[in-house]
């Protein structure tokens, strides 16, 4: 009869062995670990053990991509990746990271990095993505009215190359955007612009559009909003009243610009004069127009009146100089300037009515040879003093 036996067996070792199998620590990048491609990367991989100091003899590390066996320590095993590497230093701290230099689309996939120090062993893994999201930027909005224009969409920086750009107005996609696609030579990622065609009227004014990306590396669509920012630029015209030998007024007309925000006004020798002026007034086709007079009571032709206009059209004013020599009959003065810029308004709201009227009696054949309006019943445009006149 064996007595004794159990109790002579080493309890305390394996009671230490349990608690040592449990101090072995893996830790890696959680899924999905992502880096560029062409790039030289290293997979993390740290390890260690709470219950003794890590030393390399007795140490194992074994790294794989799905069941093929990539580097291996110690290194007496030849790697099977070309140039895929780990440090004897690095390990000396816990750290069996992997270094995989030019990254390769055929790099992607599962990891595993397995450490083994006797007797434990434990191992991580994650998947690596050659992936990188693509970032969004928009062309300008500002866009003329009534002119065939284009907002651009540019998806830059991402890979690999599959993408879809899209564009929407009000939610509803847009059809038959152009896009085009690169890749850059030196590090491989790709840039890829589409492009929205329209001409805008003022209904697009208060649509809200989209450009909506998708890509593999997003876990949800990019989408960049914004509204049009529309325009007009305006026609500048400058009239001039003389009185015998005195500059007695000078209007400035500035006609069909948009938005309706604008500063009309008078430089005398480049200095700003106090005006008399309307605010801006709403044309049948939807755009403005504003005028600015002053009276100068001026006799010396040399001296430079010039009439400015700040628009947010423009980065600086738009300006036209007024030119005038003196007369040896007087003219009404307020009466001419007065029914001069009243006429030239209502020509121009006569031109967009007539043109409003021939558009619905083409949509109505029959009807075309009653309502036929003649040149001549549109009016004609006041000449100004001198032909100063700049669209």
């Amino acid at each position: 009869m064996r007595t004794g036996y159990c109790g002579a067996f080493p309890w305390p070792l394996l009671l230490l062995q349990q608690s040592t199998w449990a101090a072995l620590k893996v830790s890696v990048p959680p899924s999905p670990f992502r880096a560029l491609p062409f790039s030289d990367v290293w997979l993390p991989c740290t390890f260690s053990d709470s219950a003794r100091p890590i030393i390399l003899q007795g140490l194992s590390v074994t790294w794989k991509r799905g069941d093929q066996v990539l580097a291996k320590y110690p290194d007496k095993f030849k790697p099977t990746r070309p140039g895929a590497a780990m440090s004897t230093e690095l390990l000396q701290a816990g750290n069996a990271s992997l270094l995989l230099p030019q990254l390769q689309d055929t790099d992607a996939g599962v990891y595993s990095c397995a450490v083994i120090f006797t007797p434990e062993k434990t191992e991580g893994s994650f998947e690596l993505k050659l992936e990188a999201k693509p970032q969004i930027a928009l062309g300008s909005p500002k866009l003329q009215l009534a002119k065939r224009a284009e907002v651009t969409c540019t998806a830059s920086g991402f890979y690999p190359g599959d993408i879809s750009v899209e564009w929407l107005k009000d939610g509803a996609v847009v059809t038959g955007p152009q896009m085009s696609l690169q890749q850059d030579s030196q590090n491989g990622l790709y840039d890829a612009s589409a492009i929205l065609e329209l001409t805008p009227d003022f209904a697009d004014a208060n649509a809200s559009f989209s450009c909506r990306v998708r890509h593999k590396s997003l876990d949800s669509p990019l989408e960049e909003n914004f509204q049009l920012q529309l325009q007009a630029f305006p026609s500048l015209q400058v009239f001039t009243t003389v009185s015998g030998s005195t500059l007695e007024m000078l209007a400035c007309l500035a006609n069909g610009f948009y938005p309706q925000d604008v500063h009309v006004g008078w430089l005398r020798n480049r200095v700003m004069q106090p005006p008399i002026g309307s605010p801006p007034q709403r044309l049948p086709n939807g755009t403005f127009s504003s005028w600015s007079m002053i009276q100068p009571q001026e006799m010396d032709p040399k001296v430079s009146y010039v009439c400015q206009v700040q628009h947010e059209i423009w980065d600086s004013p738009l300006e036209l100089a007024a030119h005038w020599q003196p007369k040896g009959e007087t003219v009404a003065v307020w009466s001419w300037l007065v029914f001069g810029i009243g006429l030239a308004l209502c020509f121009t709201s006569g031109i967009f009515l007539y043109r409003a009227k021939k558009r619905r009696n083409m949509s109505h054949p029959e009807t075309q040879n009653k309502n036929r309006l003649s040149s001549e019943s549109a009016g004609l445009p006041l000449k100004p003093a001198t032909d100063n006149t700049l669209m």
